[in-house]
Order: C-alpha cells, then sequence, then structure tokens
C-alpha cells in the first residue's frame, strides 16, 4: 500500500505589532520616586548620553562632556506641546533642562530637538537638528528649586521661569513634530532634576467677536413747509393782507389769485382763501 503523506508544515502565528504610544489626554509626569537605576525606565527613550535616577531624581550616570537625552515615549503628543522640570543643585558644569519636540537617533545625526538648558550662571535655549546645535536666545541662569517650562505653538518657543517668561518670543521652524522630554550636560553627576511633565498645548480660542451694534434708525427729515395756499405776499400768513390782493383781482384772470384754476378770480376763490383764514405756516 502507499506510504502516507507527511503531514504539512505548521504555519508559523505572526509576532504581535508593538504597542503604539497612545494619544496624549492628560499630562504626562514622572517624579522618579522608585529605586536608584541606571535608566529612567520603559516610558522612556534614550537617545543621547545615559540618565539615571538617583535619591528619587534624575541625574546624568557618568561625569563627562556629553549631551544625556531622554524622550516620553507612552504617549504620542501633538505638534503643539511643553515641557517642564523642577531643577535641584544647577552648577557650571550641570546643565538641565526641558525638551520639546524631540525625536531621532542620535548616532545617526538624525536627532531633532528645542531644550531650554540652564545652569547656576546662565542659560539658553537652543536646538539641534543633524548633530548641529544653534543657539536660539540667552537667558538668565537658574537657582535649584526652579521650575523651568518650555512651551512651542507652531513656530513660536516661549521658556519660563517660576512662571515668568524669560526673553521674548522665538520663532523658528526647523522643528515640526516630536516628543517632550528632558535634558543634561554635564561634567558632574550632582546636578539632579525632578518633577518632568510633559503635555499638549492648549489653544486658548481666539474671543467671539462683539456683535455689530444694530444701526441707529435715523428719522427721517421733516419736509419744509409749503407755502400756505392764499398766502399770497409770502409772509407766513393769510391775513387781511392776502384778502386785499384778491380783492384787487376780482373777477380778473390773474393767475395768482385763481386758486382754483378755473380762468377767473371770484368766490371759490375767495372761499379757499377763507379756509385758511388766519393760518400760519
Amino acid at each position: 500500500s502507499p506510504s502516507p503523506s507527511p503531514a504539512p508544515a505548521p504555519v508559523p502565528a505572526p509576532l504581535p505589532s508593538p504597542n503604539p504610544a497612545l494619544p496624549l489626554t492628560v499630562p504626562a509626569t514622572d517624579n522618579f520616586d522608585r529605586a536608584d537605576a541606571t535608566s529612567l525606565g520603559s516610558n522612556w527613550t534614550q537617545i543621547g548620553g545615559a540618565n539615571g535616577i538617583s535619591g528619587n531624581k534624575v541625574r546624568t550616570n557618568a561625569s563627562g562632556f556629553q549631551s544625556d537625552v531622554a524622550f516620553w515615549k507612552a504617549n504620542s503628543f501633538n505638534a503643539d506641546q511643553y515641557a517642564q522640570i523642577n531643577i535641584t543643585n544647577p552648577q557650571y558644569a550641570g546643565i538641565l533642562g526641558p525638551v520639546v519636540r524631540g525625536g531621532g537617533t542620535w548616532g545617526q545625526l538624525t536627532e531633532k530637538f528645542y531644550v531650554y538648558s540652564c545652569r547656576d550662571s546662565s542659560g539658553s535655549v537652543f536646538k539641534r537638528v543633524n548633530g548641529v546645535e544653534t543657539t536660539l536666545a540667552n537667558l538668565p541662569g537658574c537657582a535649584s528649586g526652579d521650575v523651568l517650562r518650555l512651551e512651542i505653538s507652531g513656530s513660536t518657543l516661549k521658556a519660563f521661569k517660576n512662571g515668568v517668561q524669560q526673553g521674548g518670543n522665538i520663532i523658528d521652524t526647523s522643528i515640526v513634530s516630536g516628543s517632550a522630554g528632558l535634558y543634561f550636560y554635564n561634567a558632574v553627576t550632582s546636578a539632579r532634576a525632578d518633577n518632568w511633565e510633559g503635555g499638549n498645548s492648549v489653544s486658548t480660542p481666539a474671543p467671539a467677536p462683539a456683535p455689530a451694534p444694530a444701526p441707529v434708525p435715523v428719522p427721517a427729515p421733516n419736509p419744509a413747509p409749503g407755502p400756505i395756499v392764499g398766502d399770497f405776499d409770502g409772509n407766513g400768513m393769510v391775513n387781511s393782507l392776502d384778502w386785499s390782493f384778491m380783492n384787487s383781482r376780482w373777477f380778473t384772470s390773474d393767475a395768482r389769485a385763481d386758486l382754483n384754476r378755473d380762468g377767473i378770480v371770484n368766490s371759490i376763490d375767495f372761499s379757499i382763501l377763507n379756509r385758511n383764514w388766519l393760518r400760519v405756516n
């Protein structure tokens, strides 16, 4: 008898796709209140250097002149966004601050971000695009306990320290999207930060225009009064002077005194004048 056909090889089950970042509906926050570690955890993507946690605060893992940049990856951000962080122990060689519109890969020179960086003596807002850093604004320094916040809406950046805007608005169009994050540049490990927050900017709707006032009706001008029939001398009143004028044209065809235009001045015309007797224009 024929040998049985071999059973078909099982089809491998497809690997599940990685979960996409959820859209951000409330601000993302991290107080770093967890065990000391050499990374920030699964909610973060480290693209430059290495940040870790020490004493419930974020810090750089090793001293040395390097940029340590991390972005929040657990949620996706709108293009208009903000990030803020509480600064602890900034130093001349310990520079740190919030990041907006961050992304890319450092080693491939595709990194991009805006940052409000600050140390004890000075601060700045700068951008890094494909390995090139450009200062956008020079700002005052910061002290331990200061809260730094960087906002971007459209092409406008605003830097705040303790709720007060530092410098004026900054306009730049180089980076159009990305995630909020944090930045360190350290030659020391003692500079720390805490209580990071990132979120979508909520634009304030422009106030509705005030309704146009209803037009005030303009009263029609009163027509100029016409002459009174029978006021032959035009003095504004029908009186004896007008009677005398008509009497002087009695039984004539005088056009002025012939009030009913029948071709003769007679009692009919007198009756018309009499109706307006002593009437004032």
